[in-house]
C-alpha cells in the first residue's frame, strides 16, 4: 500500500516524464521544419524573364562522359546478372561486393538499353510486396548488341 505522499510523488514524477517528452517532440518538429526550410531556400529556382514573366527553362547539363571503370563495373553487374538471373538489388550487391545505390545506377543504365529485363515477384518475406528481380536479355538482341562495341558484340 502506498502513502498519500508515495502517491504524490509518482504523479508529479509522471508529469514531469510527459513535460519532458512534451519538450523533446516539440524541438523536433521545430528542428524539422527549420531543416525544410533551409532546403527550401537553397532549392534553385526558375530564371524568369523580365520581358516576358515566363519561365526561362534551361537546357538539363550534359550527362557526364563514360568512363571505361564505369562501363567494366556495368558488364560485371550483367554477368553476374547472366550468373544468376532472377537476383534482386540486395544479392547483386552482395555478389559484387558494391553500395546498392551503386549497383542500383547501373541496372538502370542497363535497363534504358535493354540488356536486361525487369519483373516484379511477391516477396513473402515483406507481405507479398513486389519485389525487383533481373534477368538478362537475349544477348544476341539488336538493342544489347549495340551498348556495346562492335568488337565486344562479337566476343
Amino acid at each position: 500500500m502506498t502513502t498519500p505522499l508515495e502517491r504524490r510523488l509518482q504523479t508529479a514524477r509522471d508529469r514531469f516524464i510527459a513535460e519532458v517528452v512534451h519538450a523533446i517532440e516539440c524541438a523536433i518538429i521545430d528542428a524539422i521544419e527549420e531543416a525544410f526550410a533551409s532546403a527550401l531556400a537553397r532549392r534553385p529556382r526558375l530564371a524568369m524573364s523580365s520581358r516576358l514573366s515566363k519561365p526561362v527553362h534551361r537546357a538539363p547539363p550534359p550527362p557526364p562522359a563514360e568512363t571505361p571503370s564505369a562501363q567494366a563495373t556495368r558488364d560485371r553487374v550483367l554477368a553476374s546478372i547472366r550468373d544468376a538471373p532472377g537476383s534482386d538489388i540486395g544479392q547483386l550487391s552482395q555478389l559484387l561486393a558494391m553500395p546498392a545505390s551503386t549497383v542500383r545506377r547501373h541496372l538502370r543504365q542497363l535497363a534504358a538499353t535493354d540488356a536486361i529485363r525487369i519483373e516484379g515477384t511477391p516477396d513473402p518475406r515483406f507481405g507479398g510486396q513486389r519485389l525487383q528481380t533481373f534477368f538478362p536479355r537475349d544477348p544476341g538482341s539488336v538493342v544489347a548488341a549495340s551498348s556495346a562495341s562492335p568488337a565486344e558484340a562479337s566476343a
